[in-house]
């Protein structure tokens, strides 16, 4: 069944907030819709949650799952996803998927600790008139440690001197923003996969390591008040003492959509036109 409002399939996608189930406008005599309305907002999947202590830094596995009902029968619960390989959450990559380990939880030490300043900033923002999703690199840091920031434009290209106008086939965009193409995954699903403009002034490639060759999201990731990631330095204390320093991924909303003034055939005049 597929209608508008669809509770989302994958986990922890946004769902589409164009639906509001809540407002819609119903009598009594409309048997089908309200069906619709209840399955729709009071079905869902059962959540048991057993609580487990394990200690930290360890890997968890479990032989088998035996759940005893208030009838006193006894059902075997299997591995969620076990004879699904496209399916995983919360499992370890491992060159052998029939190893135990492959299925065990694996609990890390979490600590906020001291965080430091900002290594690299990537913006994410659609472009609706371009039907595109910019990568916004603001800053990165290279090879040597140090800070870079590329918020400084591309020049703007020349017109050409005369007393007819000049045609451009495309405009040039700033060096900093690198396009991500839609491409569709399978019927009404789409993902945005990073790609490159040709032409002149078109050179730039992105730098750091939040925007690489290959790089691809889906759509729902980007909404449309964008998403800036960010890359930090964090430093923290074991309950030994010792120190311990790592670097972390952050998501956090954006700005809103964004627009680089690409365009395609474009006639500029070399004057203003007369009023």
């Amino acid at each position: 069944m597929r209608y508008g409002g669809l509770p989302a399939d994958r986990f922890w996608e946004m769902e589409d907030a164009r639906v509001d189930l809540g407002s819609v406008d119903v009598s009594t005599l409309d048997t089908g819709r309200l069906l619709l309305i209840s399955f729709a907002t009071v079905y869902g999947n059962d959540w048991f949650l057993v609580p487990l202590e394990v200690p930290t830094g360890s890997l968890t596995v479990l032989d088998r799952l035996l759940v005893r009902d208030v009838f006193g029968r006894h059902h075997l619960v299997p591995r969620a996803g076990r004879d699904d390989p496209a399916w995983s959450m919360f499992s370890l990559h491992s060159p052998d998927p029939d190893h135990p380990a492959a299925s065990g939880l694996l609990v890390l030490p979490t600590e906020r600790g001291q965080v430091g300043e900002v290594l690299e900033h990537v913006a994410l923002a659609r472009d609706e008139l371009a039907n595109l999703v910019w990568a916004v690199q603001h800053r990165y840091t290279d090879g040597r440690g140090e800070l870079i920031d590329r918020w400084a434009r591309t020049a703007p290209e020349p017109v050409a001197t005369g007393e007819l106008p000049a045609y451009g086939v495309q405009t040039v965009v700033p060096d900093h923003w690198f396009p991500l193409v839609p491409e569709p995954v399978r019927t009404g699903a789409i993902q945005f996969r990073l790609t490159e403009l040709t032409g002149p002034g078109l050179d730039s490639r992105p730098e750091g390591l939040l925007i690489t060759p290959g790089l691809w999201v889906h759509e729902e990731e980007v909404p449309r008040d964008g998403v800036t990631v960010t890359r930090r330095p964090v430093l923290a204390r074991w309950s030994d003492g010792s120190w311990h320093s790592w670097v972390r991924r952050e998501k956090a909303p954006g700005t809103g959509e964004s627009s680089s003034g690409l365009a395609f055939d474009t006639v500029r005049p070399t004057e203003p036109w007369p009023s």
